[in-house]
């Protein structure tokens, strides 16, 4: 099989890499730092996740990300809950507060998205939301075959 999709997808990384620098929060505005920000708003969109979860899609390490999880929970944002049949095993939700931060850091990072793309055609939006649902079933098939 010939792969030419792969240098394609290297260059939508790229830009990926260059459309999440246009629209990270400033940390001021949420009075967390930018990190804890992302897992906040993992949580929020993904829902209670492991540390082991959480440390591999944010590339935060273990040892870190456990201090930010206590900080968070010190402050009522995020909730530790014991695994109901392996005790050794911890999963991390929001709390009501951390869902409000969460509705509110998500928000404002699809307006940031949206006003990336305030300039585009309909017919190139209509191109683009095609592509990314086309790609997203192909890519969410890739990683179903691979759990």
């Amino acid at each position: 099989m010939n792969k030419e999709f792969i240098p394609l997808i290297m260059q939508n990384m790229a830009m990926l890499h260059w459309m999440t620098s246009r629209i990270k929060h400033d940390p001021e505005m949420f009075g967390y730092p930018r990190s804890q920000l992302r897992v906040v708003a993992q949580l929020y969109m993904i829902g209670r996740r492991t540390l082991k979860d959480i440390s591999q899609s944010t590339e935060i390490s273990s040892s870190n990300l456990s201090v930010m999880l206590k900080d968070l929970e010190t402050d009522g944002i995020v909730l530790r809950e014991p695994d109901d049949n392996d005790r050794r095993l911890v999963w991390y939700a929001l709390t009501a507060d951390g869902k409000k931060l969460g509705a509110k850091i998500v928000a404002e990072a699809q307006n940031r998205i949206s006003d990336l793309f305030n300039d585009i055609s309909a017919a190139d939006e209509k191109k683009l939301t095609d592509a990314l649902i086309k790609m997203n079933e192909v890519l969410t098939k890739v990683k179903n075959s691979k759990e």
